[in-house]
């Protein structure tokens, strides 16, 4: 379970107020991590982080420890909350196998991933430094993933999940990921370069030095249809915790859909009075939604995860619906050219050309399918002069009545690779006179799927 899922969970009642009977003692606590940030750390992790990389997060152990992040997942290990004893138990379970407990021993976590067109980002690498030997962290992978073999990247001890992916030791640090993205790592921590990050997450790092956590996604380079950039950080202590997330659309009026989402998603009751410190604005393409809770534990946990519960479900659904704007668009221009081609015919011999099948053949499930030159090679998606250039999320289709007097175009998608389909239909009639009907609504079953 993620720190944001444990405070959504704790939000809904998952933890009693105050410290739990039974609790874990906790280690002394460092220097508030807001209000008077300690010195950098060296901050190994970040070695592995290639020059080129698009995202990068990263989070400090010690500030982690001296946050009240660190008090919800002590009282989360000390409760008996019915909904988080899967969690506990398998979590439990990882500590006894490898005889210490990751949240205790971490100093510091980078993940990085390069861009990737079209789905935007490559599968992360994880870098790990711990209180002890990365060989301990290895180890206690090996035990704890059945399946799991040994082996060596660039020469080192490791170990070959059942996924493919693989944990090796590199010098300080135990990393993980795909087999050619960590021998990379491990040469770049080999070689001893102090680390040379891209300038958004430098900045972002230098800016926020006292932040428990910090990510930043650069996609300016491509990968997504609304995002261009973003920034989260997540400063913390025992008083009070600070979020403040700044998103770059590509375009304002991206920029603006956005903040109208958000500002819809504030102005409820329930919201209002569960975010009292949440505040959002936007300046040109950037919105900024900034949220501080303050008070005990439980205050600090119950806003957070009010945000975390609501942000998430708003961003995807936001997300979703910026997606199913090309399927309207390509949809709508699919009818007119279908029915300025009929209209172009002698009103005698007027009739809908033959069905065109669904382009791509297969609906793309979860990401972009990418163009060939057959896709669109069908006589009549020649006729109408149709095609798309672009990586699409959407397989389109013309269905033609047998007497060619109707058709139905449609768009068929499935944006979170559930199995559960959205279409988006259009019906063009010709009517007897010879003219042509096609509404202004389209047909929309599952928008957001």
């Amino acid at each position: 379970m993620s720190l944001i899922a444990t405070l959504a969970a704790l939000s809904c009642g998952g933890a009693p107020a105050g410290k739990p009977a039974g609790a874990p003692p906790r280690p002394a606590a460092a220097a508030p991590a807001v209000d008077a940030p300690p010195p950098a750390p060296e901050r190994p992790a970040l070695a592995a982080i290639p020059d080129d990389a698009a995202s990068v997060v990263y989070l400090s152990g010690e500030r982690l420890r001296a946050s009240s992040v660190y008090e919800v997942y002590r009282q989360v290990m000390a409760s008996d909350v019915p909904e988080l004893r899967g969690f506990r138990a398998s979590w439990k379970e990882l500590i006894q196998r490898c005889g210490f407990d990751p949240v205790e021993v971490v100093q510091e976590i980078a993940v990085s991933a390069r861009a990737s067109a079209p789905d935007g980002l490559e599968r992360p690498v994880l870098a790990v430094a711990l209180d002890r030997p990365p060989a301990a962290a290895v180890a206690c992978i090996e035990s704890f993933f059945e399946g799991a073999t040994r082996t060596s990247v660039a020469g080192a001890p490791a170990v070959r999940l059942p996924s493919g992916a693989v944990a090796a030791s590199a010098g300080r640090l135990m990393l993980v990921g795909a087999e050619p993205a960590v021998a990379q790592a491990a040469a770049r921590v080999a070689s001893g370069a102090p680390a040379s990050l891209p300038p958004r997450a430098a900045g972002a790092l230098a800016e926020r030095r006292g932040a428990v956590l910090v990510a930043v996604v650069d996609l300016a380079a491509g990968g997504d249809d609304v995002v261009e950039s973003a920034t989260v950080a997540l400063e913390s202590d025992a008083a009070h915790t600070a979020l403040r997330a700044e998103v770059d659309a590509r375009t304002e009026a991206l920029a603006s859909d956005m903040a109208a989402t958000v500002d819809a998603i504030l102005k409820q009751p329930a919201v209002a009075q569960g975010l009292p410190g949440v505040r959002a604005t936007k300046e040109g393409r950037r919105l900024t939604v900034e949220v501080r809770a303050d008070g005990d534990v439980a205050t600090q946990a119950a806003t957070l995860g009010t945000l975390a519960a609501l942000g998430v479900h708003g961003v995807r659904k936001y997300l979703a619906s910026a997606k199913a704007a090309e399927a309207k668009t390509n949809v709508s221009s699919i009818a007119t050219l279908l029915a300025a081609h009929v209209l172009s015919m002698p009103p005698a011999k007027r009739r809908m050309p033959a069905s065109a099948p669904p382009t791509p053949s297969a609906v793309p499930s979860g990401t972009k399918h990418i163009p060939t030159e057959q896709d669109w090679s069908h006589p009549t998606w020649k006729a109408l002069r149709f095609d798309v250039r672009e990586p699409s999320y959407y397989s389109y289709e013309i269905l033609t009545a047998k007497d060619g007097r109707s058709a139905v175009v449609r768009a068929t998608g499935d944006l979170d690779a559930d199995g559960v389909f959205s279409r988006f239909s259009l019906p063009v009639t010709l009517k007897k006179d010879g003219s042509i009907d096609v509404p202004q609504e389209l047909q929309i079953e599952n928008e957001l799927e």
